[in-house]
């Protein structure tokens, strides 16, 4: 079978869809999220690494013209690096922010959707210093940048799906609590969850 005619398939089929993943008014998202988190500071530190961990939130959905939506997020995240310390155990970093994502997203094909945004998170915890001198905590710093997604909604009723949404922040605000070094949070999010719309 060519690849034409496979790609025709394939597009047929999502197609078909449509009926089904129709435009509603409202849509709620409940989701569970993998997070991977990087930094960026300047001076470059090459000893700086980023870490990962699990949140959970909620997507609404509001649909501003036929395949536009206006979409606002409540989402629980963890952010966490460590540094090397040459000839010690690593420092390990950690905090847990609420961020706040609202995003224009529109619709590409029945199942399929682009987004493009903005964040603002601000700290719900401390953040926590773990090293080979002990435990502190300090204010975690908020944060904001800009975010882009691409989502997959699989239909299981006319008003109920299954969303998977890859997601990429990237921090314009220096979160650096260091003389001298600017950092900036960037991470890599992947949502998965339960749609529902009326």
């Amino acid at each position: 079978m060519s690849f034409s005619v496979s790609l025709i398939r394939v597009c047929a089929a999502l197609l078909l869809l449509a009926p089904s993943t129709q435009a509603h008014a409202f849509g709620l998202s409940v989701v569970g999220s993998f997070n991977a988190t990087s930094v960026s500071t300047n001076p470059a530190n090459s000893n700086l690494s980023g870490g990962t961990g699990f949140g959970y939130g909620a997507l609404a959905q509001y649909n501003l013209i036929p395949t536009f939506d206006l979409e606002v997020g409540a989402l629980s995240t963890p952010v966490a690096f460590s540094q090397k310390v040459p000839g010690s155990s690593d420092i390990e970093t950690s905090s847990h922010y609420l961020q706040i994502p609202v995003m224009v997203r529109f619709t590409l094909l029945p199942i399929i959707s682009a987004g493009a945004g903005l964040y603002y998170a601000f700290p719900v915890s401390k953040t926590k210093t773990v090293g080979p001198t002990g435990t502190t905590e300090a204010d975690a710093k908020s944060d904001f940048g800009g975010t882009l997604s691409i989502a997959l909604r699989f239909p299981l009723l006319p008003t109920l799906g299954i969303t998977v949404d890859g997601r990429y922040y990237f921090g314009w605000k220096d979160v650096s609590s260091t003389a001298g070094v600017s950092a900036k949070n960037q991470s890599t999010q992947i949502l998965t969850g339960l749609n529902f719309s009326i």
